[in-house]
């Protein structure tokens, strides 16, 4: 955790805890653990900034703006956060910096939902739904416009969409977020990549083909289709003709490729992972640390 001044910043009773319980994650929840090995607590500064709850938790949301290191509020005003983001992963914490992801009930209209190989299979939405933006010092740089796409329950008794939870990283000037990429189609949702005034830095592609964007924050790259992007967008490397595709993971960049099908043993597909390394225009096996993965 970052280090607490020695003095009082905020009067006792000025913001009120959404709740009673303020972990987030046990011991050995790595998904919660800050960049710098410790467990986030609701309410930690990161960066420099805090998030504080305003009012009780009223449902899905809780009232929160964020206070620097003197107790100033930075926000123009208080948002709606939404109160599960609170106690699940550091990832998707609310709060990094001056920037909160904060989200808004909006109407679905109607909107009619079909499956991606099974048109004739239909539903019509009409309730309301949460979308999710982002606001800072100067207010909402990205409009609550971010959901997950069209989601269902098991068994497809619900049909529902659900508000994005945003991956925000003010040193990198980038956003990771689900949108809504396919349009009404059933599990349509795709990882998109903005700036912080919501402009796409590395487009979505369709997760039904396999060609869906990823992003590791250790390397800070993202990747799509056996390409890797910087986080400003611009292509650092592909596969090439030496792989069938290209990802990066916790820090280290990997090819992997398929062989032919091999029916014996109840028949199967061979295949390998490499690391890698930039060389040029493409990644190439790293010779040095070699086959890290076959089968």
């Amino acid at each position: 955790m970052e280090p607490c001044p020695n003095r009082e910043i905020v009067k006792p009773n000025k913001y009120i805890a959404a709740y009673t319980n303020t972990s987030i994650g046990g011991i050995d929840d790595k998904a919660s653990a800050k960049p710098t090995g410790d467990l986030l607590q609701v309410h930690d500064f990161i960066d420099g900034y805090a998030l504080v709850t305003t009012a009780k938790a009223d449902g899905f949301t809780v009232s929160a703006t964020i206070i620097d290191k003197a107790g100033k509020e930075v926000l123009p005003q208080a948002y709606p956060v939404a109160l599960a983001l609170l106690t699940g992963s550091y990832s998707t914490y609310p709060q990094k910096g001056a920037y909160l992801s904060f989200v808004k009930s909006v109407p679905d209209n109607n909107y009619k939902v079909v499956k991606y190989d099974d048109k004739s299979w239909q539903t019509v939405l009409t309730g309301t739904h949460y979308a999710t933006g982002l606001a800072t010092t100067s207010g909402i740089v990205i409009p609550a416009a971010y959901t997950r796409g069209v989601l269902a329950s098991p068994g497809e008794a619900q049909i529902f969409i659900n508000a994005a939870a945003f991956q925000i990283y003010p040193k990198e000037n980038l956003v990771v977020t689900e949108m809504d990429y396919m349009k009404g189609i059933l599990y349509g949702g795709a990882y998109t990549s903005l700036d912080l005034k919501g402009n796409t830095v590395v487009a979505p592609g369709n997760q039904f083909e396999g060609k869906g964007l990823n992003y590791d924050p250790d390397s800070k790259l993202l990747f799509k289709e056996g390409t890797l992007y910087n986080t400003a967008g611009k292509v650092l490397g592909s596969a090439g003709d030496m792989a069938d595709g290209l990802y990066a993971h916790n820090g280290v960049i990997f090819t992997f490729g398929y062989g032919t099908y091999i029916q014996a043993d109840g028949g199967y597909t061979p295949h390998h992972h490499l690391c890698a390394e930039q060389q040029g225009s493409k990644a190439q096996p790293d010779t040095k640390n070699g086959l890290v993965y076959e089968g």
